[in-house]
């Protein structure tokens, strides 16, 4: 195979050489995918049925000799051994959507995690292949190696990156969308009952979207119930000992990739709060606590290189617990607030009839955070840990 690296256009070139004659498919394969949309008029829910088809009949395996690296297998190879690597996948969805009059392209990208695209350097730096299909109003990116994912949605890893689409007769870059901080939620919803004794009966429930959900379906989907169990109880007993869990239910694991993963609960805490005579001291931040641990102990001096957050998240923590009658709220903490350009953070408490609602939220940005504005961020570390330890002091009447 002859090609050039003098420009992108000689590169895409000879991508395209490479690509050549590897998308045909066997008319009796070609007959398998057209009944698979048979009835369905719409693009979107026509790639989204064959994306789905992609993730249920292939599985993600690199075997490859001599050029194999850049050039994919054949498709109908690809599709009749059910197994390839990303290419070779990306390869057999964008032939299978020509089958039914999509058109799709292989674009060529650079993880985020394993640096960024220099578009003025013309060599090879790409180490993955997705596919894109534009579509009237939109640019539909399909990552194919994906199995919990719904077509569209792209990992942190592949967010925001330089990207080279190859089309028939041309190439152009482009950057992939980014994900907001509204997009990737852990939102944590709990309700306890604290009795005369310690112990705080719970039940409540973690609503995880974006790329946090991607991220736990894979830690989840081949888990036993036994070992979901474990992680639960981790999590929910990281600042909180003696934690029981009686009842607890996993949702959207194997499927619904389009809803949130939710995970349902029901348990005791038999040691919550630390009593001194009268008093208790509660600290209703059971769940994302920041500690000093978490305070870098590098100096601004000492950093010689800019910060980058990979994703954006927001999580929010809404405790509710219901406190005996014979116990007085003696003191609250301040409310807290502060906002930083690549952070926001906030913790309210609020004390009604009996009951003490907390809720803290934080939004983290998808940010490179230069060198000089470092100690910004240390501050609002420190400023969380302050907030994150504060504590509710109850007493008991007489």
């Amino acid at each position: 195979y002859q090609g050039s690296y003098d420009s992108w256009k000689g590169y895409a070139d000879f991508c395209r050489i490479l690509y050549k004659d590897r998308y045909n498919l066997d008319q009796k394969t070609k007959n398998k995918i057209i009944e698979l949309v048979k009835g369905v008029d719409n693009k979107r829910e026509k790639i989204n049925i064959l994306y789905k088809y992609l993730q249920d009949h292939t599985r993600y395996q690199a075997i490859f000799l001599g050029i194999g690296g850049m050039q994919p297998h054949f498709a109908q190879d690809i599709y009749n051994n059910c197994y390839g690597d990303c290419k070779d996948l990306s390869t057999l969805m964008i032939a299978m959507l020509n089958v039914v009059g999509i058109k799709a392209n292989p674009v060529f990208i650079r993880v985020r995690d394993d640096g960024v695209v220099d578009k003025d350097i013309i060599v090879d730096q790409f180490n993955h292949v997705m596919a894109m299909v534009p579509l009237e109003n939109d640019t539909l990116w399909l990552e194919n190696t994906a199995d919990y994912r719904i077509a569209g949605d792209l990992s942190y890893n592949d967010e925001g990156c330089n990207v080279l689409i190859v089309f028939d007769d041309g190439y152009k870059f482009i950057k992939t969308p980014e994900s907001k901080y509204s997009d990737n939620k852990w939102i944590t919803k709990f309700n306890g009952t604290l009795n005369a004794h310690g112990f705080l009966n719970f039940n409540g429930e973690m609503i995880l979207s974006g790329n946090f959900a991607h991220d736990k379906r894979y830690d989840f989907i081949n888990s036993k119930k036994d070992e979901l169990k474990e992680w639960l109880l981790k999590e929910l007993g990281r600042f909180v000992p003696e934690t029981y869990v009686d009842e607890f239910e996993f949702l959207n694991i194997n499927e619904n990739f389009d809803k949130p993963v939710v995970i349902k609960f029901k348990g005791i805490y038999s040691k919550f709060g630390n009593k001194s005579g009268k008093r208790v001291f509660v600290n209703p931040n059971i769940f994302n606590r920041y500690e000093p641990d978490n305070i870098p102990e590098e100096t601004v001096e000492e950093r010689d290189f800019p910060l980058y957050t990979n994703f954006a998240v927001n999580v929010i923590d809404s405790i509710n617990i219901t406190f005996p009658s014979y116990y007085k709220v003696e003191a609250v903490p301040a409310n807290a607030d502060f906002t930083y350009d690549f952070a926001k953070y906030n913790s309210n408490y609020e004390i009604k009839d009996a009951q003490l609602a907390y809720i803290r939220s934080y939004e983290r940005y998808k940010k490179i955070i230069p060198v000089e504005n470092y100690a910004e961020r240390v501050k609002m570390l420190k400023k969380m840990v302050k907030a994150d330890k504060a504590k509710v002091v109850f007493k008991k009447l007489k």
